[in-house]
């Protein structure tokens, strides 16, 4: 029996990622523990399943774990993890942003193909970014949707397993919103509606409020001018409604709602472009819209995936309009059988991935085995 404790950030996006491998090991009759710093809407159902808290740093003395997942994004905290001597690897919500020969930084937009001048792109990019890029010598395991990468060689450091994904509901959606708002949704697509849905991410540290009470305006400006659409939109907690009042009549708003749920009856799903949303929009079989918000995380870099598959479009949030926006909606919905066909290809991708949940399990086991050794 090993212990393992994850130490991720505390946001929907990147605890819920781990979620299912947590789960597996615990089950697996592993101790598992989060941090008290991971806390999230999820903590119940951790709880629920036999999972525990530990706090951070303080709890370390009473449960020294046999290995560390740490968030690469609080890769911060590797000093302290490496002075007490504990053992950890990096967890990727996100896919890998080690460089690949011909594999632009996750951060960029460029689309590459197979040809010198974009491997020549591509190394320019590198350059650019050497600048302030960490360089890293810590295995990564990456449990992030990894089919919708590129093709290539992988960092011999990088262990794509994802994606992983769990059934968990969002506790901040009640059983009769649910239900009202589900069957409104099913009586407006017999009506022959255009169901269209926006989330726009849930972690408030990566959000440009001004950028995004824009962006809510040209949405709000898009029902009023398309009534054949009927737009459900997710916002987080730096927005609030009041600010996008008076709503047009085929336009709804909700602070939390349980996302794969919804994706089930959505034509089309507008998005930032995180990862568990693209995930997600991928096992519903729903084409995606992305408008990257974030310019310096993978937001850029999983907009140009999407449109390398072929699994919808992508705009730019900074001089978005309501007729441009209407042009990529249409395209998609013009297109939407063989995005459709493209996405159930990709689809059974990800069943792969998540059916070999024990082969990671026993790749995390045998790390453990080999760091005892040393």
């Amino acid at each position: 029996m090993a212990v393992f404790l994850f130490d991720i950030l505390n946001a929907t996006g990147h605890v819920k990622p781990t979620l299912a491998l947590a789960v597996a090991l615990r089950k697996a009759r592993h101790k598992v523990f989060y941090t008290h710093t991971s806390r999230s809407i999820f903590s119940s159902y951790l709880e629920r399943e036999g999972i525990g808290k530990i706090w951070y740093p303080d709890g370390l003395k009473e449960c020294f774990p046999d290995l560390v997942l740490l968030d690469q994004v609080l890769r911060d905290r590797a000093g302290f993890y490496e002075y007490l001597r504990i053992p950890f690897i990096y967890v990727e919500s996100a896919l890998s942003g080690l460089k690949r020969q011909g594999i632009p930084p996750l951060d960029s937009g460029f689309i590459p193909t197979n040809s010198r001048f974009s491997d020549f792109v591509c190394n320019f990019l590198w350059v650019l970014k050497s600048k302030k890029n960490k360089t890293t010598s810590v295995k990564q395991l990456v449990l992030a949707a990894t089919p919708l990468d590129y093709p290539g060689e992988v960092n011999s450091l990088v262990e794509n397993v994802g994606p992983f994904w769990s059934e968990v509901k969002n506790v901040y959606t009640s059983p009769r919103q649910r239900q009202s708002l589900y069957s409104f949704l099913e009586k407006r697509k017999i009506e022959g509606k255009i169901i269209l849905y926006c989330s726009l991410g849930t972690y408030q540290g990566f959000s440009d409020s001004l950028k995004v009470r824009h962006f809510y305006k040209i949405l709000r400006l898009l029902c009023e001018r398309h009534p054949e659409y009927e737009l459900v939109v997710s916002i987080n907690g730096k927005i609030h409604a009041l600010d996008l009042m008076p709503l047009p009549r085929n336009m709804r708003i909700f602070k939390w709602m349980n996302q794969s749920d919804v994706l089930h009856y959505c034509d089309l799903v507008i998005t930032h472009g995180g990862m568990n949303t693209l995930t997600e929009c991928v096992l519903a079989g729903v084409p995606m819209l992305v408008y990257p918000q974030a310019t310096h995380f993978d937001q850029c870099g999983n907009a140009a995936r999407i449109v390398y598959h072929k699994l919808g479009a992508r705009g730019n949030m900074h001089n978005v309009t309501v007729n441009s926006m209407y042009e990529k909606i249409q395209q998609i919905i013009d297109n939407k059988r063989s995005i459709s066909k493209r996405l159930i290809e990709m689809r059974e991708l990800f069943i792969c991935k998540n059916a070999s949940m024990n082969q990671a399990i026993d790749s995390l086991l045998c790390h453990c085995e080999n760091l005892k050794k040393r």
